[in-house]
Protein backbone atom coordinates (compact mmCIF):
# COMPACT_ATOMS: atom_id res chain seq x y z
CA UNK A 1 0.00 0.00 0.00
CA UNK A 2 1.44 3.36 -1.01
CA UNK A 3 1.59 6.16 1.55
CA UNK A 4 -0.76 9.08 1.01
CA UNK A 5 0.75 12.53 0.92
CA UNK A 6 -1.18 14.99 3.09
CA UNK A 7 -1.28 18.36 1.34
CA UNK A 8 -0.71 21.62 3.20
CA UNK A 9 -4.35 22.68 2.93
CA UNK A 10 -5.47 19.49 4.66
CA UNK A 11 -2.86 19.91 7.39
CA UNK A 12 -4.05 23.45 8.02
CA UNK A 13 -7.67 22.33 8.14
CA UNK A 14 -6.86 19.56 10.61
CA UNK A 15 -4.94 21.94 12.86
CA UNK A 16 -7.72 24.53 12.74
CA UNK A 17 -10.22 21.90 13.85
CA UNK A 18 -7.98 20.31 16.47
CA UNK A 19 -6.98 23.67 17.94
CA UNK A 20 -10.60 24.89 18.04
CA UNK A 21 -9.97 27.76 15.64
CA UNK A 22 -12.34 26.56 12.89
CA UNK A 23 -15.86 28.04 13.25
CA UNK A 24 -17.38 24.55 13.18
CA UNK A 25 -15.02 23.16 15.82
CA UNK A 26 -15.07 25.72 18.63
CA UNK A 27 -14.36 24.85 22.26
CA UNK A 28 -17.15 25.04 24.82
CA UNK A 29 -15.26 26.73 27.65
CA UNK A 30 -11.80 27.90 28.79
CA UNK A 31 -10.73 24.44 29.94
CA UNK A 32 -11.67 22.78 26.65
CA UNK A 33 -9.93 25.60 24.78
CA UNK A 34 -6.75 24.96 26.77
CA UNK A 35 -6.92 21.21 26.18
CA UNK A 36 -7.22 21.80 22.43
CA UNK A 37 -3.58 22.98 22.45
CA UNK A 38 -2.53 21.10 25.63
CA UNK A 39 -1.44 24.24 27.54
CA UNK A 40 -1.63 28.00 26.99
CA UNK A 41 1.29 30.40 27.06
CA UNK A 42 0.89 32.67 30.07
CA UNK A 43 4.06 34.71 30.54
CA UNK A 44 2.17 37.69 29.14
CA UNK A 45 -1.00 38.00 31.28
CA UNK A 46 -3.31 38.95 28.41
CA UNK A 47 -2.29 35.94 26.31
CA UNK A 48 -4.50 33.52 28.24
CA UNK A 49 -7.59 35.66 27.71
CA UNK A 50 -6.85 36.22 24.03
CA UNK A 51 -6.08 32.54 23.39
CA UNK A 52 -9.35 31.45 25.00
CA UNK A 53 -11.28 34.18 23.19
CA UNK A 54 -9.93 32.86 19.88
CA UNK A 55 -11.41 29.43 20.62
CA UNK A 56 -14.62 29.97 22.59
CA UNK A 57 -17.54 31.91 21.13
CA UNK A 58 -18.94 34.55 23.47
CA UNK A 59 -16.49 33.85 26.29
CA UNK A 60 -16.09 36.63 28.85
CA UNK A 61 -13.12 37.73 30.92
CA UNK A 62 -15.08 36.74 34.00
CA UNK A 63 -15.36 33.14 32.77
CA UNK A 64 -11.61 32.94 32.22
CA UNK A 65 -10.95 34.42 35.67
CA UNK A 66 -13.40 31.93 37.21
CA UNK A 67 -11.52 28.99 35.64
CA UNK A 68 -8.22 30.37 36.93
CA UNK A 69 -9.20 31.62 40.37
CA UNK A 70 -12.55 30.20 41.51
CA UNK A 71 -12.83 26.73 39.98
CA UNK A 72 -9.04 26.49 39.64
CA UNK A 73 -9.55 24.08 36.76
CA UNK A 74 -6.74 25.99 35.02
CA UNK A 75 -3.51 26.65 36.91
CA UNK A 76 -0.44 28.74 36.10
CA UNK A 77 2.76 26.71 36.28
CA UNK A 78 6.35 27.42 35.28
CA UNK A 79 7.72 24.76 32.94
CA UNK A 80 10.18 24.42 30.08
CA UNK A 81 12.41 27.36 29.12
CA UNK A 82 11.37 29.18 32.31
CA UNK A 83 8.06 29.94 30.61
CA UNK A 84 4.82 30.35 32.52
CA UNK A 85 1.98 28.24 31.13
CA UNK A 86 -1.65 27.63 32.03
CA UNK A 87 -2.27 23.90 32.49
CA UNK A 88 -5.50 21.99 32.91
CA UNK A 89 -5.34 21.02 36.56
CA UNK A 90 -5.09 17.28 35.95
CA UNK A 91 -1.96 17.72 33.79
CA UNK A 92 0.04 19.43 36.53
CA UNK A 93 1.64 16.23 37.92
CA UNK A 94 3.06 15.43 34.48
CA UNK A 95 4.66 18.89 34.33
CA UNK A 96 5.93 18.76 37.91
CA UNK A 97 7.80 15.53 37.23
CA UNK A 98 9.33 16.61 33.94
CA UNK A 99 9.73 20.10 32.47
CA UNK A 100 9.09 21.94 35.73
CA UNK A 101 11.53 19.74 37.63
CA UNK A 102 14.30 20.37 35.09
CA UNK A 103 13.65 24.11 35.24
CA UNK A 104 13.68 24.03 39.05
CA UNK A 105 17.02 22.22 39.05
CA UNK A 106 18.71 24.75 36.79
CA UNK A 107 17.17 27.68 38.69
CA UNK A 108 18.37 26.35 42.02
CA UNK A 109 21.89 25.83 40.69
CA UNK A 110 21.99 29.42 39.44
CA UNK A 111 20.67 30.69 42.77
CA UNK A 112 23.35 28.80 44.71
CA UNK A 113 26.04 30.25 42.47
CA UNK A 114 24.69 33.82 42.71
CA UNK A 115 24.10 33.73 46.47
CA UNK A 116 27.72 32.73 46.90
CA UNK A 117 29.01 35.34 44.42
CA UNK A 118 26.98 38.12 46.08
CA UNK A 119 28.29 37.21 49.51
CA UNK A 120 24.79 36.53 50.83
CA UNK A 121 25.57 33.04 52.07
CA UNK A 122 28.62 30.83 52.56
CA UNK A 123 26.36 27.76 52.40
CA UNK A 124 23.80 28.63 49.70
CA UNK A 125 21.86 25.37 49.98
CA UNK A 126 21.37 25.81 53.71
CA UNK A 127 20.30 29.42 53.09
CA UNK A 128 17.78 28.34 50.45
CA UNK A 129 16.26 25.70 52.70
CA UNK A 130 15.85 28.20 55.53
CA UNK A 131 14.38 30.84 53.20
CA UNK A 132 11.95 28.32 51.74
CA UNK A 133 10.73 27.36 55.22
CA UNK A 134 10.17 31.02 56.09
CA UNK A 135 8.24 31.68 52.88
CA UNK A 136 6.02 28.62 53.32
CA UNK A 137 5.35 29.52 56.97
CA UNK A 138 4.39 33.07 56.01
CA UNK A 139 2.04 31.86 53.28
CA UNK A 140 0.51 29.26 55.58
CA UNK A 141 -0.30 32.05 58.03
CA UNK A 142 -2.09 34.06 55.31
CA UNK A 143 -5.13 32.11 54.04
CA UNK A 144 -5.77 34.57 51.20
CA UNK A 145 -2.13 34.61 50.17
CA UNK A 146 0.42 37.40 50.00
CA UNK A 147 1.45 39.79 47.26
CA UNK A 148 5.15 40.08 46.53
CA UNK A 149 5.29 43.32 48.52
CA UNK A 150 3.59 41.69 51.49
CA UNK A 151 5.79 38.62 51.24
CA UNK A 152 8.98 40.70 51.20
CA UNK A 153 7.79 42.45 54.36
CA UNK A 154 6.87 39.15 56.04
CA UNK A 155 10.11 37.42 55.01
CA UNK A 156 12.95 39.99 54.93
CA UNK A 157 15.37 37.13 54.26
CA UNK A 158 14.39 37.05 50.59
CA UNK A 159 14.25 40.83 50.19
CA UNK A 160 17.73 41.07 48.72
CA UNK A 161 18.98 42.57 45.50
CA UNK A 162 22.39 42.27 43.90
CA UNK A 163 23.62 43.16 40.44
CA UNK A 164 25.98 40.42 39.29
CA UNK A 165 26.45 41.63 35.74
CA UNK A 166 24.63 39.16 33.49
CA UNK A 167 22.63 37.91 36.48
CA UNK A 168 20.71 39.64 39.25
CA UNK A 169 19.45 38.54 42.61
CA UNK A 170 15.96 39.67 43.53
CA UNK A 171 13.01 38.27 45.53
CA UNK A 172 11.22 37.12 42.39
CA UNK A 173 13.91 34.56 41.63
CA UNK A 174 13.22 32.70 44.88
CA UNK A 175 9.52 32.57 44.09
CA UNK A 176 10.31 31.41 40.56
CA UNK A 177 12.32 28.46 41.86
CA UNK A 178 9.69 27.55 44.47
CA UNK A 179 6.99 27.77 41.82
CA UNK A 180 8.89 25.48 39.46
CA UNK A 181 9.11 22.95 42.30
CA UNK A 182 5.36 23.24 42.90
CA UNK A 183 5.81 24.56 46.43
CA UNK A 184 4.05 27.85 45.69
CA UNK A 185 1.57 28.95 43.04
CA UNK A 186 0.33 32.21 41.58
CA UNK A 187 -3.13 32.73 43.05
CA UNK A 188 -5.70 35.47 42.59
CA UNK A 189 -4.69 38.49 40.57
CA UNK A 190 -4.79 41.84 42.36
CA UNK A 191 -4.54 44.00 39.24
CA UNK A 192 -6.04 44.53 35.79
CA UNK A 193 -6.43 41.42 33.62
CA UNK A 194 -3.58 42.65 31.39
CA UNK A 195 -1.26 43.14 34.39
CA UNK A 196 -0.56 40.11 36.55
CA UNK A 197 0.17 40.87 40.21
CA UNK A 198 -0.77 37.68 42.02
CA UNK A 199 -1.29 36.75 45.60
CA UNK A 200 1.14 33.91 46.19
CA UNK A 201 -0.23 30.78 47.81
CA UNK A 202 1.15 27.43 48.83
CA UNK A 203 0.31 24.93 46.12
CA UNK A 204 -1.40 22.62 48.61
CA UNK A 205 -3.76 25.36 49.81
CA UNK A 206 -4.58 26.60 46.31
CA UNK A 207 -5.34 23.16 44.92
Amino acid sequence: MSARTVPDDERRARLAARHAIHPAHRAADPVEATRSVVVLHSTEPATVFLSVHARVDGVTREQVVAALETERSLVKQLAMRRTLFVFPRDLLPAAWGSASARTAGSERARLRKDLLAAGVATDPEEWLLAAEAEVLDALAAAPEGLTMTELRAAVPTIDIRADLGPSQLNPGRFLTELGARARVVRGANTSHWRVFRPRWRTTSSWL
